[in-house]
């Protein structure tokens, strides 16, 4: 699969446009067109954050300018934009295209479990349990596996096959770069005896890393996601109740 070149396309501004219209005339029927908010497209560093993406002030007095899922938090003084829905622990978004329905982010919490200086350890959730519903994974990323071994940990011959590269964190801690990702279909290839495993999708460059022994900037060069708008904004509306940050139904890590 082609990585996509994160050009801000318009081949289906007039689609979106009808769509995300439709969504604003759900959220004005539920509260959301009260006074307060400004929803036209608005600039975080070098991003342009335009619908479904929509920026929160975080002020009671702002009205929600779309789905909670695509909300964005913009750090004003660092210029960073960070996807919001997923967790209170979002995604940071490197690129957008618009046209594509994709985006470069990276997991910042990922990188702050292994470079903690008092609590160092692996990641110990896979990074698809903090989706928002209309995002994917892209099958484009590599699998980054990271073991954490409780019983014996592999010997010498083991770790040399295949091809385990040990943590910063110690304490029988691993790291594993693997195949295509693709969505946890293919994951019983990557089990380890007495270890257990957590998957992190990673976009390596062309010509780039063959093993994991650069872990950390494989996960700080991000990884791609998609996303799909809903069939219906008020389909969009009720899971968006549901979807992680928002609802109960999925551990926030």
């Amino acid at each position: 699969m082609a990585i996509p070149s994160f050009l801000f396309l318009s081949v289906s501004a007039s689609v979106a446009s009808a769509w995300w219209l439709s969504v604003m005339l759900v959220a004005a029927a539920s509260g959301g067109g009260e006074d307060g908010g400004d929803c036209s497209p608005k600039k975080c560093g070098n991003l342009t954050i335009s619908p479904p993406f929509w920026i929160s002030q975080r002020r009671q007095t702002d009205r929600a300018c779309g789905i909670r899922d695509f909300m964005v938090d913009c750090n004003v003084s660092t210029g960073v934009a960070t996807l919001a829905s997923s967790t209170k622990n979002g995604f940071r978004i490197f690129n957008l295209s618009y046209g594509e329905r994709s985006l470069l982010v990276m997991d910042a919490h990922k990188v702050d479990d292994l470079t903690s200086p008092t609590n160092c350890h692996t990641p110990t959730w896979n990074t698809s349990a903090k989706l928002g519903f209309p995002f994917k994974i892209s099958p484009a990323n590599r699998n980054l596996v990271f073991y954490n071994c409780t019983a014996k940990p592999p010997d010498a011959a083991e770790r040399r096959e295949l091809e385990l590269v040990e943590t910063i964190c110690l304490h029988n801690s691993f790291a594993r770069l693997g195949g295509s990702y693709n969505n946890r279909s293919n994951m019983d290839e990557y089990s380890l005896e007495g270890c257990i495993a957590t998957f992190l999708p990673v976009l390596l460059k062309p010509g780039g890393a063959t093993n994991a022994t650069g872990y950390l900037d494989l996960i700080r060069g991000g990884f791609l996601m998609t996303w799909e708008l809903p069939s219906h904004p008020s389909e969009a509306s009720e899971a968006s109740e549901e979807s992680v940050g928002y609802g109960d139904h999925l551990i926030i890590v």
